[in-house]
């Protein structure tokens, strides 16, 4: 479906001028752009793919240049396609970032025989359906107000107020406490992951997947949990999580609540603690090594 091309000069951050093309490396933030640059590089056309060592993967509706010390390359479909098509088929490439990191980095030659799933009929790919699909989603966005990205003045306010915040470092033991749980008598493997008959109550894994609650066990001698938070401890994705509804902690994970001044936490307030700790917890920081 693609050809893959790679940047031709290592771009810094001192080459960022505000001038000439958009500049991509590896990331989340901003979508992986970095800002602009009229350096000499190699600029790649608008309407390709960039795809990063993390497996973040971007439809780009500009020409731009790479960072190449960032391990960013880009795909150029061998048809032709529109932007909305580009979308698609972008996003059916998000499976990607669930399997590359700064131990496994990504590349052509690991992704070039993978296959994604996209949309066929009688037998060949679907691209009318892909332009109908985003082109109908847009509408439902425009329509409901959601493609709207104005701030309200009440949003602006608490963006100034934001601004004026005091930091301050806190050890997370000084924090939080872990909780104690029984040991289930359970494999994974051995559970379902539908509720069925007696087995009801969620439990927690080191799985990024459902925020780790994939298998349902008794209730019956489990410790029963609710409003505390859940970190992996045998994972390559060390994210955590807040948990609102009852679960039991099945293998390799822990949970921990929040006990500084012997406070109560709100949902909110745990969410946004969530936010904090997988800043220290989440890839690259920790893995199974």
């Amino acid at each position: 479906m693609f050809d893959s091309f790679n940047g031709d000069f290592d771009i810094q951050k001192e080459h960022i001028n505000n001038c000439g093309e958009y500049v991509v490396t590896s990331g989340l933030t901003d979508d992986g752009i970095l800002g602009k640059s009229d350096v000499n590089a190699k600029i790649f056309d608008n309407g390709t793919i960039t795809v990063d060592m993390f497996g973040n993967v971007f439809y780009r509706q500009f020409k731009y240049k790479i960072v190449t010390h960032a391990r960013v390359f880009s795909l150029k479909p061998k048809m032709k396609i529109t932007d909305n098509q580009g979308l698609f088929i972008s996003n059916a490439l998000f499976f990607l970032k669930f399997s590359y990191g700064y131990e496994n980095m990504c590349s052509w030659e690991k992704i070039k025989t993978k296959q994604v799933q996209l949309p066929c009929r009688n037998g060949n790919i679907d691209f009318d359906f892909m332009e109908k699909f985003i082109a109908e989603l847009e509408a439902y966005l425009s329509v409901t107000g959601l493609k709207d990205t104005c701030l309200s003045p009440e949003e602006e306010q608490a963006l100034r107020e934001y601004d004026n915040v005091n930091w301050g470092k806190f050890r997370m033991g000084e924090l939080f406490e872990r909780i104690s749980t029984k040991k289930l008598p359970f494999k994974a493997d051995d559970l379902p992951k539908q509720i069925t008959d007696k087995y009801t109550l969620p439990c927690l894994t080191s799985s990024f997947r459902n925020q780790g609650l994939n298998y349902f066990a008794p209730r019956e001698n489990a410790t029963i949990l609710k409003n505390v938070v859940s970190i992996p401890s045998n994972s390559d994705v060390y994210r955590a999580y807040y948990q609102s509804n009852e679960f039991t902690v099945l293998s390799d994970a822990y949970t921990i609540h929040w006990t500084y001044d012997n406070k109560q936490l709100l949902p909110s307030q745990y969410l946004y603690a969530v936010a904090c700790i997988n800043k220290v917890t989440d890839l690259p920081v920790y893995s199974f090594v």
